[in-house]
């Protein structure tokens, strides 16, 4: 929003770029965008830009949010488990 109130939009040329690039890390891979004045986007569109961002989640991105997910619960059960274990074990 803060972008748009000084003239400048988003573009989505990058993202494509280096989506598949096993070297860049997910997080630059999912939120890279490119932020030029309005005035310019013509020029941009001609370069293969989009002003049309797509709502994209990285697989990669996705696959560590599961991983995290995963790794709280486990930690959850776990200490639960130990919290009963104190609690039945004389």
């Amino acid at each position: 929003m803060q972008f748009k109130e000084k003239g400048f939009a988003a573009f989505d040329c990058i993202r494509p770029r280096i989506w598949n690039d096993s070297k860049i890390q997910f997080w630059y891979k999912q939120n890279i965008l490119l932020f030029a004045k309005r005035e310019k986007s013509d020029d941009l569109k001609q370069t293969q830009c989009y002003h049309i961002i797509a709502n994209l989640v990285h697989p990669d991105l996705h696959a560590h949010k599961c991983h995290l997910a995963n790794t709280n619960q486990k930690l959850s059960i776990r200490g639960l488990t130990k919290r009963i274990l104190k609690k039945i074990t004389p």
